[in-house]
């Protein structure tokens, strides 16, 4: 997923999230990363949160507002409900 200068970008094997800086499209920079729990789906932004949705068990919110630096803010857990 893309949002100005910065792709947010999951991987499955190690399951992770990455911020990619495209300030240079030419020589793209990994800026930060995130270690997750489970197989990722999917990513999308909302604001200055990352949305990664993992495998049947729900959701993980992580804070990009420092792309050097991302956190877990939040989690949903479809289990859980």
């Amino acid at each position: 997923v893309v949002s100005g200068e910065l792709a947010v970008v999951i991987t499955q094997s190690p399951s992770s999230l990455h911020m990619v800086s495209l300030a240079n499209p030419a020589a793209p920079v990994v800026t930060g990363s995130y270690a997750l729990s489970g197989t990722p789906n999917d990513v999308a932004i909302a604001g200055n949160l990352a949305v990664v949705s993992l495998g049947f068990s729900g959701l993980w919110l992580l804070d990009i507002t420092n792309p050097a630096a991302p956190f877990l803010a939040g989690m949903f857990s479809i289990v859980d409900r």
